[in-house]
């Protein structure tokens, strides 16, 4: 009988907080803090155990990121509050160069009152997260160094839309109660104010996160000759499709020979095309869902510094990764159950609830009909087929992708307020089933 041991139970953000506060009694650390690095890490809410060593890493790092802030404010202790521009400040301490303008304008106005005085809860998350996944843009993008020569007032535009939309809430609410927030009043005024100063002086953000528009504007001079305008062309073409890639690669073995197209631009679009080629091969990597494709593309761009130039397609890489990475486990989980303890399963006359409640669950997922398995002979009768319509045959290779919502939704429903170890009480191959189960219905429940 193959035993289902603790290493297979998923962690949940309290959990790995309260084993944390064991070693570490005066941490700082909130469960949501603990929940976002799980998201940031995993792609999941929670864990399974074979990851807790690199999460308690990730908490030390958390933990050491709220000691700098002790350090450097008092706001980390409670004590006070901090100011827009202390806290702006801060920032741009802990992100240096990728700290952006932009991001910390639409920052200020999600909040409900703009310019009141920050919290360290409020804070404290951000601050602590990673900083690859911090990035303003509508898509990927790729810096290249080039410069945009006029001001564009969009941003301010934008920013007034939004605080115009802001301002109608409480009006909203005015017409049910009879009285207006004179704290909304005051800091939507101060910042109007705030926006209003920027007017006729408002430029790009020189910032690392930029916007798509920003990053890629290239000048179109009048002095171009024909190659270099086509050659910029191709640059704007292949960022928005790459099927333009070879378009651009020929383009730019013309613009070398041409003494008269400016050598800095064709090195950048030298550099862009190795980058579009491995976004590219990230994109191929993440259709195929190989594991090992995938950990050599990421592995790539990590050390070629790319990270933040490919954001988007690197973070849905990533959690594609630990994904299948989940899938890989449990179908081991699967092919390491032997004959004897299958039968088990099957043997009960009347089997424990939770037991029925799993395999019914199980059945679900492979695609049985529920009205078909309704009662607990028909899911004997499932249980002890053999060979390519056997339960093992079918778990082992079960296409998780395959998989609908609605069918992973049905199957929640009967075992969402089970834990594995009262499974494992009655049914070690259960409990196997159980965190099978647990890992294919996850990504449906976000």
């Amino acid at each position: 009988m193959v035993m289902v041991g603790r290493q297979n139970n998923w962690i949940r953000p309290q959990e790995l907080l309260d084993e944390y506060r064991i070693a570490k009694f005066d941490t700082r650390i909130s469960s949501k803090n603990v929940e976002s690095s799980f998201r940031q890490l995993f792609g999941f809410p929670k864990i399974l155990s074979d990851f807790k060593n690199e999460a308690l890493q990730e908490l030390k790092r958390r933990e050491n990121v709220l000691s700098t802030l002790s350090n450097q404010t008092t706001l980390a202790t409670g004590n006070k509050n901090m100011s827009v521009q202390e806290c702006k400040s801060l920032f741009q301490t802990f992100r240096g160069t990728l700290f952006s303008e932009t991001w910390w304008e639409n920052y200020l106005l999600k909040r409900r009152a703009p310019l009141a005085d920050f919290t360290f809860e409020e804070v404290e998350i951000e601050l602590c997260s990673r900083l690859f996944p911090i990035i303003l843009d509508r898509g990927n993008t790729i810096e290249l160094g080039f410069n945009r020569s006029t001001t564009s007032p969009s941003f301010l535009k934008r920013e007034k839309t939004n605080l115009s939309k802001k301002r109608l809430l409480p009006k909203r609410e005015r017409s049910r109660n009879g009285r207006r927030s004179s704290l909304w009043r005051d800091t939507s005024l101060a910042m109007g104010r705030f926006l209003g100063s920027r007017r006729g002086s408002w430029a790009p953000s020189r910032s690392r996160s930029r916007s798509k528009d920003e990053l890629l504007y290239i000048s179109e001079n009048e002095g171009d000759n024909e190659k270099t305008k086509r050659l910029k062309r191709e640059m704007r073409g292949a960022q928005d499709d790459l099927h333009r890639l070879p378009a651009l690669e020929e383009v730019t073995e013309e613009a070398e020979q041409d003494e008269e197209v400016d050598k800095e631009l064709v090195d950048q679009a030298k550099k862009m095309i190795e980058i579009l080629n491995e976004k590219k091969n990230l994109r191929s990597a993440i259709s195929q869902k190989e594991i090992k494709e995938l950990e050599e593309v990421l592995e790539r761009i990590e050390k070629k510094g790319w990270v933040r130039r490919l954001q988007e397609d690197y973070n849905e890489g990533q959690k594609l990764l630990a994904r299948l990475r989940t899938y890989e486990k449990m179908r081991h989980q699967i092919m390491a159950l032997t004959q004897p303890t299958i039968s088990e399963i099957r043997s009960y006359q009347y089997p424990p609830k939770q037991v029925e409640s799993v395999m019914r669950a199980t059945y679900i997922l492979l695609g049985e009909k529920p009205a078909d398995i309704s009662d607990w002979r028909a899911l004997q009768a499932l249980i002890g087929k053999l060979g390519a319509k056997s339960l093992k045959n079918r778990a082992t290779k079960f296409d998780f992708d395959s998989l609908t919502k609605d069918r992973a939704l049905k199957a929640h429903k009967l075992i969402k307020s089970m834990e594995v170890g009262e499974i494992q009480d009655v049914s070690n191959g259960a409990a196997t089933f159980f965190v099978w189960n647990q890992a294919a219905i996850e990504p449906h429940l976000d």
